[in-house]
């Protein structure tokens, strides 16, 4: 852990010393070692936190001085500003030498964090019951660590002092502890990493699947508590009691749960004298700091064999396993954190030899590559489809990249923002870039020898400036979760990432407008303004990840459209690049404004075809303080529509998702997850189905009548309602793990479709027919038959808005399984009347399978809005629109 000073300082160094001395205390895979020894619970349920470096001295007596600071939790849940204190005592007996010690002490009560908020001095032991961490009602709780010779450690008798002169002189005036503990100050900057410290040990900040950031201190995932309550159970014949259901909580889940993709990240304010020294009554929310930086997004590596585990705590997996980074060091004989769906643990005994490469301490030998700041398919490159597949013909319009090129960038960004090959003069190869150029599922891989980080408009002007004087490709990628080929070049396209434009500019508290970069991932902006009673109009599975730029761009809608509808409705303004270099800034916080053409629509949806957008202002909604979640069994689709029809009708303005999905992927689920089913019985179909409100008890009310209508009638078989937000997240794990669970089976064809309601699962049947006849897929009583080409054919998706999510899951991607499924799949969309492409866009899978859902007349006016906004064409190319 190091020495720690003693030696009073001032507050900013203090809280840079805590943050310290709290993350040594405090080990997510160790919590019962004689140094990690803070169970998190207790952390999770304290009032307040007081840490201590005391150095003592002496021989009969003995003598001890120190420094450190408290802080309260507020009635919000937030955290107050520090104050300093100080610490001086004397002793007897058994205590012989000299000694530097850390102390932590968590304040169980309330009457605990009063007594450091007297403004006198608090003697431990006498003003306040200490005990060594025992679980009881102690007051306060003393965690300590020493370095020294003392018999003994113990802050018995200590006496702490509030440190005036340094509160004063941090905060600008004079000011009492109460007033800093009681929220009477704003949160400091400089404390900053405190908070965060306390955040990730605590499990605020969750480590999500493929998504998050490099943290000072061990990440570690989020656990829940088992719940009080179990889920409310309803099945026919309803009866009023309520039947809890055994199964739903039994077996194999272990309560590690974030609402699946997604971990959260913390958004730092950045330090300025202003806002460090302003003095204000706390007025919770606190007001939107000036941009803020959002984290970047962790690597993943791909198991290249697979490895058991040797000792507790270490990560078992599998060959061909996609392993999330946590935690990475540069040191040799370091412990990585990683993670693989929901598990958080150690990988053990490994070095980084580069940031491409692991290997064992022993042999040497590669254990798996990391994809840079991005996720990495399962599969394996021999499944990839090659981009030039789809375009045979490298346009020879577009320059062939040389080092005079990369020099030009170079004077544009500073080197550690540029990925170049080594063919080009950089240091990078293949597999350095092999992150950005393979798209999230691994079915298309380009061939970029550059990838550029610019971290604003301007820069990304110079660059588009310079690409369209030079007839240079290029390719906007932010967070690479696009599922059509739109993310990753096809050739060898210069890709332009937006992970460093990722800073919010600012939210309008009134109107809910909210400002920010174009590279901000979407949970982290939801996080942020979640303080503010907020939250985002989009909600996506891969929102750990993906970027709100990404969602513009291709007018993603997610799980909430059928209550906050299209981003076309959201985006109050963009602010983008066009190719020239021209910057378009329209980033208005307007609700209405009817004057000239609305420019902004066509960029929403555009992939990247006509600029780069590089800002958006977004209407943000009210946070409900109010959600119910329900899973349901029904017997068929009709069941399902029926069900729909009556909560459109019975739960009306409260009714914020409808997912279905079928049999299969509840099994395929549960499997990869080890989730115990909701239910007993299984089901053909299973409905979710969210409410969200301002009056818990109305929204109870009107969803339990619902349902008591629902068995009555007959039309639902059997239902679990989530008593709390620990079984809510797991019920939508069922829901957002679905396409993590299908990706581990092997190549999956994934088609994202817009159908009547009446006819939205009418493709699945025909699907699996034509592929039976063709003999590359079997079934038997229902069940896919092993040993075909093609494994299973399933499908879910968001009822409330007709998306169907069709998924075709074969053993790897096979020209002769790819040849039956489309164009039949367009054709079958376009004899009901549908749209090819619901939410994940064109991208290069669907450029030339335009004309199954627009006229002529209409592709050609697309192609004029193309040529005037790029008319060299350089903006993601191959892509979009059909090639010629």
């Amino acid at each position: 852990m190091g020495i720690n000073s003693p030696i009073p300082s001032n507050l900013g160094k203090e809280c840079a010393k805590a943050a310290k001395i709290l993350s040594s205390f405090i080990d997510p895979f160790n919590s019962k070692g004689p140094d990690k020894v803070v169970p998190r619970d207790i952390l999770d349920r304290c009032k307040g936190i007081a840490v201590l470096t005391v150095i003592k001295g002496g021989f009969i007596w003995s003598g001890r001085a120190g420094s450190g600071l408290v802080i309260a939790r507020l009635p919000d849940g937030s955290w107050s500003a520090p104050s300093a204190i100080g610490t001086a005592g004397v002793g007897v007996g058994g205590q012989i030498g000299a000694e530097l010690t850390d102390f932590l002490m968590i304040l169980n009560t309330s009457s605990a964090v009063k007594a450091f908020s007297h403004g006198g001095n608090l003697t431990l032991g006498a003003n306040v019951a200490v005990s060594g961490a025992v679980r009881n009602l102690t007051p306060i709780f003393s965690y300590s660590k020493s370095k020294g010779l003392f018999a003994g450690v113990s802050l018995e008798g200590s006496v702490i002092l509030e440190r005036k002169d340094t509160n004063e002189k941090f905060y600008g005036r004079r000011i009492s502890a109460k007033e800093i503990l009681s929220g009477g100050v704003p949160q400091p900057p400089e404390a900053s990493p405190l908070y965060r410290c306390i955040e990730i040990k605590s499990g605020s900040i969750y480590s999500g699947s493929g998504l998050s950031r490099a943290e000072s201190f061990a990440s570690t995932q989020q656990t829940y508590p088992n719940p009080e309550r179990d889920p409310l159970r309803y099945s026919s014949p309803y009866t009023a009691s309520t039947q809890p259901s055994q199964n739903y909580n039994s077996g194999g889940y272990d309560s590690t749960n974030n609402h699946l993709t997604t971990n959260t990240y913390p958004v730092e304010k950045q330090s300025s004298a202003t806002s460090a020294r302003s003095i204000s009554r706390r007025v919770p929310p606190p007001p939107p700091p000036p941009p803020v930086s959002m984290p970047e997004v962790k690597r993943t590596a791909l198991a290249l064999f697979s490895f058991e585990g040797q000792a507790p705590g270490d990560l078992p997996f599998r060959k061909g396993d996609t392993i999330t980074i946590i935690k990475s060091t540069t040191t040799q004989d370091d412990w990585w954190e990683a993670r693989i769906g929901f598990t958080g643990q150690r990988i053990p005994h490994l070095f980084s030899q580069n940031y491409s490469c692991l290997s064992t301490p022993t042999s040497k030998q590669p254990l798996f590559l990391l994809a840079k700041n991005n996720k990495h398919s399962a599969f394996g490159s021999k499944t990839y489809r090659e981009m030039s597949q789809t375009a045979k013909v490298r346009d020879q319009r577009y320059k062939q990249l040389t080092t005079e090129d990369v020099q030009k960038f170079g004077s544009i960004l500073p080197k550690d923002r540029m990925l170049v090959s080594k063919e080009l003069g950089g240091s990078c190869d293949e597999k350095d870039l092999e992150g950005f150029n393979i798209d999230w599922i691994g079915k298309y891989k380009g061939n970029s020898q550059v990838v550029l980080f610019p971290v604003s408009a301007q820069e990304v002007s110079e660059i588009l400036k310079y690409c369209n004087d030079q007839s240079i490709a290029v390719v906007p990628q932010g967070g690479n979760t696009d599922l059509v080929g739109a993310s990753v070049p096809v050739f060898d396209e210069v890709i332009i990432s937006m992970q460093k434009m990722n800073k919010i500019r600012s939210l309008d508290q009134d109107s809910g407008a909210l400002v920010c970069d174009s590279g901000c991932i979407l949970e982290s902006l939801d996080d942020y303004i979640s303080g503010f009673g907020l939250t985002m109009p989009i909600d996506l599975g891969a929102k750990g990840s993906c970027h709100i730029g990404g969602n513009v761009s291709t007018n993603a809608g997610g799980i909430r459209y059928v209550k906050y509808g299209s981003l076309h409705g959201s985006v109050l303004g963009l602010e983008a690049v066009l190719p020239d270099g021209t910057i378009v800034n329209n980033l208005s916080t307007l609700r209405k404004d009817s004057t000239g053409y609305d420019i902004k629509q066509l960029f929403i949806g555009a992939e990247g075809t006509i600029g780069i957008v590089t800002g958006v202002s977004i209407l943000t909604a009210r946070k409900p303080s109010s959600v119910n979640a329900t899973i349901l069994g029904l017997n068929s689709y009709e069941n399902v529509r029926s069900t729909f029809r009556k909560a459109k009708s019975q739960l009306s303005e409260i009714l914020s998702a409808f997912e279905f999905w079928d049999t299969k992927c509840m099994e395929i689920t549960s499997d990869h997850f080890k989730l115990a089913k909701p239910f007993e019985s299984d089901y053909p179909f299973y409905a979710l189905i969210e409410t969200s409100g301002s009056n818990a008890e109305h929204d109870e009310e009107k969803l339990t009548a619902f349902l008591e209508n629902l068995i009555t009638d007959e039309i639902a078989q059997d239902g679990v309602v989530a008593q709390d937000t620990t079984q809510q997240k797991k019920m939508w794990t069922f829901r957002e793990g679905i396409p993590e669970s299908l990706g581990k089976l092997g190549a999956v064809y994934k088609y994202d479709i817009s159908l009547p309601i009446s006819r939205l699962y009418g493709i699945v049947p025909d699907m699996k027919q034509r592929l039976i006849d063709a003999g590359v897929y079997a079934e038997k009583d229902g069940n896919p038959v092993p040993g075909y080409p093609v494994k299973s054919v399933v499908a879910f998706g968001h009822i409330g808005d007709g998306n169907l999510h069709l998924n075709i899951i074969a053993d790897k991607y096979d020209p002769k399984v790819s040849s039956l499924i489309e164009p039949y799949v367009y054709e079958w969309v376009n004899s009901v009347e549908g749209s090819i492409s619901a939410e994940h866009g064109l991208g290069v899978m669907k450029a030339n399978c335009l004309k199954y859902t627009k006229s002529p007349e209409m592709i050609e006016s697309m192609k004029q809005i193309k040529q005037l906004f790029d008319p060299k064409a350089i903006m993601n190319p191959y892509k979009f629109l059909p090639n010629e």
